[in-house]
């Protein structure tokens, strides 16, 4: 049977006690089972299920629009199918991640890994040759649907406070005697830490090969990078960025000209060891106000970042740009670990990627997506599959 998990309202207006557990938080409501799968092709044009609903104002990082039309099925209203995708239902999906500490304490990469392998995806993820990887995040919140994926292992690196300079070289030889390497017009720290502070570096491994990275990929169906969010940061800390960028005159807004540098120059590493590795860029998320809410002052700051960084990527072969979006009042960030989403967000980011990768062809069965109105609904028994899954504050969980 399938059920949907809806919270209660003390946790959407933040007045619940926050302990960082959220399964007291939560009740599982009853959902109809979908009807039957017929296996009748149609020729169809799908398109994203919309729902008569009052409209609701959500935090967009970026504009999206799509005009990619795919021959699909309807799954009873949880699914949709396409032929001619890359990877079939019950076909291998191999993927890593790449990631600062969006990657070590966010659970989206291993929700991603259970998500797929919950649609029929036989899910298998490579090992890094060298030190620094992780298979699971090292300081997390725990979720409703821990259970579901806290065995699995999902390859990724999370490298804490790295900023995409970090991931884009193959080797330090350039890097001078006092540790800067020329990166445009600008010296930029080889020390990989947040304000580039030797103390902070990562112990296993203080800098990546993207060589290495980029032959360990080989072979895989997409790598989805989430390595840039620190770049900004990094410009707009005075300290940050005296320790690292020395003499700059470049606030965050400005980081867009090194981050359409530094990260294109990772991606064509990847493709030059295999061309067929699809690239998937993640969005800048919103920052944070009073701690778990959207900030809506700087979205339009966020807007323009990604905006910046999606130019500089969307063209490359291969490569697409995930945009992302998160409802406003309501609970979206963590307390554990602060300025990172919770599991509502990293839920978000899932389905985020999940539709990038059906919309590019690259699987051949996605979710039901109704519009961005659905995102802050949290009348979770009340909601069609599609609203269902759009929603930040629901899900479908089979089983319950």
């Amino acid at each position: 049977a399938y059920g949907n998990v809806c919270e209660p309202k003390c946790w959407v207006d933040g007045s619940c006690n926050d302990d960082l557990e959220i399964a007291s938080r939560a009740g599982t409501c009853e959902a109809p089972l979908p009807p039957p799968v017929t296996a009748v092709a149609t020729t169809t044009t799908p398109t994203k299920v919309e729902e008569s609903l009052n409209t609701t104002t959500t935090a967009t990082t970026v504009a999206t629009t799509s005009t990619t039309t795919h021959t699909t099925q309807a799954l009873g209203d949880l699914y949709l199918e396409q032929v001619n995708a890359t990877v079939p239902v019950g076909g291998e999906l191999s993927f890593f991640i790449v990631a600062s500490s969006t990657g070590a304490w966010q659970t989206w990469p291993d929700q991603l890994h259970a998500t797929l392998k919950g649609m029929g995806y036989s899910v298998s993820v490579p090992e890094p040759t060298y030190p620094g990887w992780l298979a699971q995040p090292t300081n997390k919140p725990i979720c409703l649907d821990d259970a579901d994926y806290a065995d699995l292992a999902t390859p990724r690196f999370g490298m804490v406070g790295w900023s995409s300079w970090g991931f884009a070289f193959d080797d330090q030889e350039d890097c001078n005697a006092e540790g800067y390497r020329p990166v445009l017009q600008y010296n930029i720290s080889c020390t990989n830490a947040w304000a580039c502070n030797y103390a902070w570096r990562n112990r296993d491994a203080d800098y990546l090969s993207a060589a290495k990275m980029a032959q360990t990929f080989k072979g895989l169906k997409f790598v989805v990078l989430s390595n840039w969010i620190n770049d900004a940061k990094t410009c707009d800390s005075n300290s940050a960025r005296d320790a690292c960028i020395p003499g700059a005159d470049i606030e965050g807004l400005g980081s867009t000209a090194i981050t359409s540098y530094t990260v294109p120059k990772l991606i064509n590493k990847i493709h030059q060891a295999d061309p067929e590795v699809v690239v998937l860029v993640l969005a800048r998320y919103a920052d944070t106000s009073k701690t778990i809410y959207v900030n809506t002052r700087t979205l339009d700051k966020v807007a323009e970042l990604n905006a910046g960084v999606k130019a500089a990527v969307q063209d490359l072969p291969n490569t697409y740009f995930v945009d992302i979006s998160f409802p406003l009042d309501v609970n979206m960030f963590q307390t554990k670990s602060k300025v990172h989403p919770n599991c509502r967000g990293d839920k978000v980011i899932v389905n985020s990627i999940i539709e990038a990768l059906y919309d590019k062809q690259v699987i051949s069965r996605g979710l039901t997506m109704a519009g961005e109105e659905c995102l802050p609904r949290t009348d979770c028994e009340e909601l069609s599959y599609a609203c269902c899954h759009k929603s930040a504050l629901c899900y479908v969980k089979d089983g319950k």
